[in-house]
Parts: structure tokens; C-alpha cells; sequence
């Protein structure tokens, strides 16, 4: 069963940063009283943060690739 919340658009567009700033404020009113819709968009939030995080991983360092 799909819940409601989770092929709302808004949320990937919250956690990006895409939203207009009066759509952005509408959201945040509704995080504010839809614990539902919060769960959701804070669940999304660390899952997006922990694939940012994975896929920018350590670099390696100058002397490693002058060595390689």
C-alpha cells in the first residue's frame, strides 16, 4: 500500500531547495501541523543526505594520485 505522502513532489522539492519561497512557507506550515507529511519529508531528507554523503565519499590525496 502506498501511503499518501510518499509521491508528494514537494518534498524532494523542500529537501532541494527548489520551492518558491511562498511555496516553501505553505510547506513548512503543513510540516508544522501534519506529523504524517513531517515523518515523510524528514525520512526522505536522511535518506537523501545519506546518498549525497556515500557518493561524495573520502577523496583520495594529492600524494596518493601523484604516486599513481
Amino acid at each position: 500500500m502506498t501511503r499518501r505522502w510518499e509521491s508528494d513532489e514537494r518534498i524532494c522539492d523542500w529537501v532541494d531547495g527548489r520551492l518558491e519561497p511562498r511555496g516553501r512557507e505553505r510547506f513548512e506550515a503543513e510540516l508544522r501541523v501534519n506529523p504524517e507529511l513531517r515523518a515523510a519529508a524528514e525520512e526522505y531528507r536522511r535518506t537523501v543526505e545519506a546518498v549525497r554523503g556515500a557518493l561524495s565519499g573520502p577523496s583520495a590525496s594529492a600524494d596518493l594520485t601523484d604516486r599513481i
